[in-house]
């Protein structure tokens, strides 16, 4: 049956059964559906069925008129997926085909020659990072866990042509596990009984590998038992992880004859699993909050998930500090920075500003942090790191909203760090000396403005000396203090020459202290983040 997947303007999710000819949204008490929110006319638009399995929309004249999909509408027939926006209230249109299985059950045959399994870190192509951080970006604001993983296996079907799957999931410490999610697209062909291997299960959830097993028709060599039992040709597992914790696995399988799932369809599941194992994260964490206060506190919850999106550990060797900072100016950052280590040698860095601030600015914030994560650990080329970047932000923000931002890489073998600015604060640099300069400036457009904007590369040679590295946003140089004065870059570079020769952590607090002397009494009027390196003496 076709339901309506609501999520409000104050963050409440619910859904709503399709099940009557004709259903009437609004603000209205009238309403079959009402919306608590004051951007909505009392009798927005209507639902209605004129035969078994078409639905159509339909706006009532509202005020602020119906989008769905990003475009304004006055009648359209309904598809699976579709994203209704009516005010600041998102309905999510869900008529999935009716399939299923009746039962699932594990087989214990061991696994030979036929499973391929995977441990190194995933590597996508550019087609294939581009759809994935397409498709990953529909998991965006789902907070409801169902409707979410039900999302994660429509594109599993979509992207990976599935013909049955599951998701399993741990909860209770591990203690239980349970399937969520099964599909049969296949169903009624006597038979119903979806057989997974358990070996396979297994090498997903409790090593966190990613497994193919291919060429399981009858008559195959080194295949398992169950797999030639129930005509399973091509299998796909991984494991769905949330930083270093398995909250679960995703499995797929075809039984007819067509392509076999290769590497890089594995290592395309296995990011899609992990952008759903972040989404499942913040899923509890607003559920748990949910429980515990009201919408006078979702405020607070929201930095508390927030945080949970910066990374907990910074690397560091014994040539190398880095220590961050972030406080919001409201309960929430539009503030974000990240460090990966892409290998031994090299740390990439990015730090990024969203305009505006509060609720909407962090959510921007997130969708960055995860097309960051999934298109930086296996890029080769910065410049088209960020030119992807700004065509994801560009296709997804339907309000003026930018972000500037810098991405950087600093390469501890060759002393040399390369960045791309899109319209950020270019980095101070230091010496052992009391000497400080600003590096190149040289920036494209912010993203989102403008979809073909086009970005330099930007190499400073470090050189053999201790040097140290000073990221920050706007946040510090644009602090006022009582008498209307802003803190300024000239204020910045003298800080950085009396503090040359402290630590990270030193200048980090020195900073922060310094910042709030001069300001007084007066609140933060932005948010405040921080980058500092330390990179000691090339070992001679």
């Amino acid at each position: 049956m076709a339901e309506l997947s609501i999520q409000t303007a104050s963050g409440r999710s619910r859904t709503v059964r399709l099940h009557r000819s004709e259903l009437l949204i609004g603000r209205d008490a009238t309403c079959d559906v009402i919306l608590d929110d004051p951007t909505c006319s009392r009798r927005h638009l209507r639902i209605h069925s004129p035969r078994p399995g078409l639905h159509v929309l339909e706006d009532l004249g509202s005020h602020n008129g119906t989008l769905v999909n990003g475009e304004q509408v006055r009648s359209k027939p309904l598809i699976h997926g579709d994203e209704i926006r009516a005010g600041q209230s998102i309905l999510r249109f869900l008529d999935r085909p009716a399939a299923g299985v009746a039962t699932v059950t594990l087989s214990d045959e061991e696994d030979t020659g036929t499973v391929s399994v995977y441990r190194h870190q995933p590597s996508l192509s550019e087609a294939r990072l581009n759809q994935l951080l397409e498709l990953t970006s529909r998991l965006v604001g789902t907070f409801d866990r169902k409707s979410l993983l039900e999302q994660a296996m429509d594109i599993c079907i979509e992207a990976l042509s599935f013909e049955r799957g599951l998701i399993l999931e741990l909860h209770e410490r591990r203690a239980k596990w349970r399937l969520p999610v099964v599909r049969n697209l296949r169903t009624g062909g006597g038979d119903d009984t979806l057989t997974v291997s358990r070996s396979i299960l297994n090498r997903a959830i409790e090593r966190g590998e990613r497994s193919i097993i291919n060429n399981a028709a009858p008559g195959a060599q080194d295949v398992t038992e169950s797999m030639v039992q129930h005509r399973i040709c091509s299998a796909v597992c991984v494991p769905i992880t949330w930083q270093d914790e398995t909250l679960g696995a995703v499995y797929g399988d075809r039984l007819t004859v067509g392509r076999e799932y290769r590497e890089e369809d594995v290592n395309f599941l296995a990011g899609l699993a992990t952008q759903v194992g972040a989404a499942l994260r913040t899923c509890e964490l607003v559920q748990e909050v949910r429980a515990r206060q009201q919408l006078e506190n979702e405020l607070t919850v929201a930095r508390q998930i927030q945080e949970g999106l910066f990374p907990h550990e910074l690397p560091s060797r014994a040539d190398f500090q880095i220590v961050a900072f972030n406080n919001p100016g409201r309960n929430v950052s539009g503030d974000y920075y990240d460090v990966i280590r892409l290998d031994e040698d090299r740390i990439a860095m990015v730090i990024a500003d969203v305009s505006g601030k509060g609720v909407p600015a962090a959510m921007l914030m997130a969708n960055l942090q995860a097309a960051v994560r999934v298109a930086l650990p296996d890029a080769e080329d910065l410049v088209d790191v960020v030119r992807r970047l700004n065509r994801l932000v560009c296709e997804n923000t339907r309000e003026s909203k930018f972000i500037t931002c810098l991405v950087a890489v600093v390469d501890l073998s060759d002393r040399v760090l390369r960045y791309v600015n899109a319209g950020h604060y270019p980095p101070y640099r230091t010496r052992e000396t009391d000497r400080v300069e600003s590096l190149p400036p040289e920036a494209g457009l912010p993203l989102g403005l403008d979809p073909a904007a086009d970005y330099p590369l930007v190499e400073v040679l470090l050189g053999d000396d201790d040097s140290g590295l000073f990221l920050f946003t706007d946040g510090i140089p644009e602090s006022l203090n009582e008498q209307d004065e802003f803190f300024g870059l000239g204020r910045i570079e003298e800080l950085l020459r009396r503090n040359a020769a402290a630590s990270p952590s030193e200048l980090v607090t020195r900073c922060r202290r310094t910042i709030a002397d001069f300001v007084g009494g007066l609140p933060q009027s932005d948010d405040v983040t921080l980058l500092v390196l330390r990179i000691g003496r090339a070992s001679s």
